[in-house]
């Protein structure tokens, strides 16, 4: 969490601000990692107390040669879940994986019904969240397609 929380430490994203409130639940003091940057779609890198430091999806752990760190049951508890897997770790390997899950709105499902029942035949769902996690959403709402693990150019 300490990672996790030095990474987003100066991010308005939401699910950095879940982290951050997290470590703040957890009193953990909070020192913002240097050289941070954003890498479109997958995560963050950054330094602290001289090392190199990164957060991200699963995809971004493998693509730093950590995948196979993650146990495959863990992945698919989280998944399937609808759930959000972040990855944390260093140079050395993945030094923590966090769950995290967006709150559906309330009204999503409604205003779905609402769409559908207005004539809109197919409602689809543009995200960066894996497969199966935005599977588990749109189900969830009713929302009928899903194109996921999408870079922000994609969407």
């Amino acid at each position: 969490m300490t990672l996790a929380a030095g990474l987003e430490a100066r991010s308005s994203h939401p699910l950095a601000r879940a982290i951050l409130a997290r470590a703040e639940a957890d009193g953990i003091k909070v020192s913002a990692a240097e050289d941070t940057r954003t890498v479109p779609g997958r995560g963050l890198e950054g330094r602290t107390d001289g090392r190199s430091i990164w957060l991200g999806s699963d995809r971004f752990a493998e693509e730093k040669g950590f995948g196979d760190a993650i146990p495959k049951d863990l992945r698919d508890r989280i998944e399937g879940a609808g759930s959000t897997l972040v990855a944390v770790g260093d140079d050395t390997g993945v030094t923590g994986i966090l769950e995290l899950r967006d709150r559906i709105r309330p009204d999503a499902k409604g205003i779905v019904a609402q769409l559908h029942a207005q004539g809109v035949k197919t409602i689809v769902m543009l995200t960066g969240d894996n497969e199966r996690t935005a599977r588990a959403v749109a189900a969830e709402v009713g929302i009928d397609e899903v194109r996921a693990e999408l870079l922000p150019e994609a969407k």
